[in-house]
């Protein structure tokens, strides 16, 4: 078969129609999801995710609320193929998959529902809805465990297991489950709107073959996924080969040690093909964070979509290629039973995908190519501190929920702006965060403030995003007990091209402070941040068992996205908008952009000053032009030189430049951002500059005891290995 140029034997209407309709199929059965559940987590913060795959277990389309369900859809289907033979299949049957070892869930909380799906007799293809439900059992309320020493205490762990058979639920399986978790009631009906969506799959798919033939639905299925697969593998081929490393910590303070665990990196670009290699990550450990196969798999595809196939139909065309090592067996992303991973998907997954994502911009940033240049960008904070509580309902009764607000972090600058405010997880685009009324009503919490956390988003060219800034407390409830997770407390992601690192998350508690006495009078009554009193408390980032009393606040603030390109080169006109909208403070206008507000000539005297100051003098070579988005670093046959002044720094620039290094959490507070401090390692922040004009060429974040130049750090764009 041919899908280009004049011997196409195919009609590129009729694709584009089949195309259009089997998007419109997982569409459908995403909004069945949304308009029959009863769960906020679903309703209003949409964590849920629907596909469609052929017989052999290939993606068709894919809903992509949820993108790293990508994972979770390819391997339960695969683990539902591995696990029953075709002839004990029949149309009405239902598995539900949540072990991320067995089944490729993210983790035990988003549960998958997996269908086979028929055309009269014939197996065509297989349906897929997966939601995270509001608990789904173990040691903590809201499928993850930071305290667990194994899998065992986490959750209901599903292989692939028969849930409905002919189209009847089983009922010895809903006992089962009902009798496990502490919502039975919203629970299931969050799994039978799983349920109901595969059947309005298998129903449109019915619709579909009747208009076309069972042989030309499945024949441009398969040229709609070399259509994206010729797409992205042109794509790659403009990105220049190499091989390009990173790495990135995992942050666990759960079992009273706060260890650091490695995640290295290696990404190969040869010819039209992305190879990924994991390979020296530091073994598993005994917390929450280790990845299964399917969260890994989930988060690199979805950071592969959002960079390279953002435009692109989501099938099976687009995941070709890329190839994807996690590492040594029992390493932190290829664990092995009983390795606790109820928290993967945001731990170490998700610092798999700040990896990848930064040894891809390393290549990027080096192509000859405007468009592929273009598709530089900084992350946010790349993790979802969740937190989830467990008590008495303002009703009387037992509840337990999580605060979905807890996603609304920065996003990193992008080459075409800055990123976006109080936005979301990268891989989870489309969710959203619930109402305060909707909170308030359902639980036992009444909101004192819920704002921008101004000035969070990391200093560059084009600036981060700003993350929430928010505090509750226990309404009119006894207490309430919560578990919270942090992936992002102690190390940020980085700067992109010069530009800075955003602001981390943290979790903190005013005690005894006087909302206790709140009443009915209104909100003019409630107190703010400077109004708490009480003893301030920051909490551990990973934590089951937290006590919440009336006259105690819950105060929670997430990070901000890293910055990208030097921040000296944001126009002064535009740092001065931002202070005067709210979205940067005066003093962090000054000390990262060199901005003093409403004085021009002081402005140029204080960007001289810090630009003298990165280099230890007076700069040779005059400065860039404001606003000048040039690649920081261009590499002509292994030679490096500054792309703001043509300054010739050689093969090994990191020797020629000028660079700077100070502990993180002390740097950042200069700039005024925030990052948990930490010892043993600690954590240092190096900004390279170049050695003639002093712009910034490359910022990192490394453990203290990595030395410049010995190989383990990753490299800057310009450096491919």
């Amino acid at each position: 078969m041919s899908t280009n140029g004049s011997s196409r034997d195919y009609d590129p209407v009729t694709a584009e129609v089949i195309a259009s309709r089997v998007r419109s199929i997982v569409s459908e059965a995403a909004i069945t999801i949304a308009r029959t559940s009863g769960s906020p987590v679903i309703t209003e913060a949409q964590d849920f995710s629907t596909a469609l795959f052929d017989a052999a277990g290939e993606h068709v389309a894919f809903s992509g609320y949820v993108c790293s369900h990508i994972g979770s859809s390819l391997v339960g289907v695969e683990g539902v193929m591995r696990d029953f033979e075709v002839e004990d299949l029949n149309r009405g049957d239902q598995f539900i998959c949540n072990c991320p070892y067995t089944a490729g869930a993210i983790h035990q909380g988003d549960v998958g529902i997996i269908s086979p799906l028929f055309h009269g007799e014939e197996l065509v293809g297989w349906a897929f809805s997966n939601a995270h439900v509001l608990d789904i059992g173990g040691m903590s309320p809201g499928g993850w465990a930071p305290v667990a020493w194994d899998r065992y205490a986490e959750a209901l762990n599903f292989p692939p297991t028969r849930f409905v058979e002919g189209g009847r639920m089983r009922e010895d399986w809903v006992r089962f489950i009902m009798n496990n978790v502490r919502l039975p009631g919203p629970v299931m009906g969050d799994l039978k709107s799983l349920v109901a969506a595969n059947i309005a799959t298998q129903r449109r798919l019915d619709d579909l073959l009747e208009k076309y033939s069972l042989e030309e639905y499945q024949r441009y299925c398969e040229i709609n996924k070399d259509l994206s697969e010729t797409a992205l593998r042109e794509r790659i081929a403009r990105i220049p080969d190499g091989t390009y490393r990173s790495e990135d910590w995992l942050e666990y303070d759960g079992h009273g040690e706060d260890k650091l665990v490695h995640v290295a990196c290696s990404l190969t670009v040869d010819g039209d093909r992305l190879v990924v290699d994991y390979s020296g990550s530091d073994p598993q450990y005994d917390g929450f964070g280790n990845a299964g196969w399917g969260a890994t798999y989930g988060v690199l595809s979805a950071m592969l979509m959002h960079v390279l196939a953002y435009d692109l139909p989501m099938n099976a065309g687009v995941l070709r290629a890329l190839q994807i090592d996690p590492g040594e067996e029992g390493t932190v992303l290829n664990p092995t039973i009983p390795a606790p991973v109820s928290c993967g998907h945001m731990e170490g997954a998700s610092k798999a995908g700040r990896t990848f994502s930064y040894a891809l911009n390393q290549a990027l940033a080096i192509s000859e190519d405007a468009w592929v240049r273009s598709r530089t960008a900084a992350l946010g904070t790349y993790a979802w501190p969740g937190n989830s509580w467990a008590g008495s309902s303002q009703y009387g009764e037992y509840t337990a929920f999580a605060v979905m607000d807890c996603g609304s972090c920065g996003l990193g600058a992008q080459s075409s702006g800055d990123g976006l405010d109080i936005s979301s997880y990268e891989v989870q685009m489309a969710n959203s965060i619930p109402d305060i009324e909707s909170n308030e009503a359902l639980y036992p919490m009444l909101y004192l403030w819920r704002q921008l956390n101004v000035g969070a988003g990391g200093p560059g060219l084009h600036r981060g995003g700003n993350g929430i800034d928010l505090a509750w407390v226990p309404w009119k409830t006894d207490g309430l007990l919560g578990t919270l997770e942090n992936a992002c407390a102690e190390v940020p992601s980085q700067g992109m091209l010069g530009g800075l690192p955003g602001g981390t998350h943290r979790f903190l508690v005013h005690r005894g402070t006087a909302t206790a006495k709140l009443g009915a009078g209104g909100a003019e009554s409630l107190p703010g941040p400077e109004e708490l009193g009480g003893e301030r408390e920051t909490l551990l980032n990973h934590v089951s068992g937290v006590p919440l009393a009336p006259g105690d606040v819950f105060h929670q603030v997430t990070g901000g996205g890293a910055g990208w390109k030097d921040p000296l080169l944001r126009p002064a006109t535009l740092v001065e908008e931002d202070v005067r909208n709210g979205y940067v403070p005066a003093a962090q206008a000054r000390a990262a952009y060199g901005v003093v507000a409403g004085d021009a000539e002081a402005t140029r005297e204080e960007r001289a000053r810090l630009r003298s100051e990165r280099i230890g003098g007076t700069p040779a070579m005059p400065a860039p032009e404001e606003g000048d988005e040039r690649m920081p670093l261009v590499v002509v046959e292994g030679e490096c030189s500054c792309g703001y002044c043509g300054e010739n720094l050689g093969a090994e620039w990191r020797g020629a430049a000028a660079v700077r290094e100070l502990p993180l959490a002390e740097r950042m507070a200069e700039l005024g951002l925030y990052a948990q401090p930490r010892e043993d390692p600690r954590l240092v922040l190096r900004e390279w500059f170049c050695p003639a004009c002093a712009s910034a060429l490359h910022t990192q974040v490394e453990a203290e005891e990595v030395a410049v130049g010995a190989g383990a750090g990753a490299a800057a764009p310009g450096a491919a290995a």
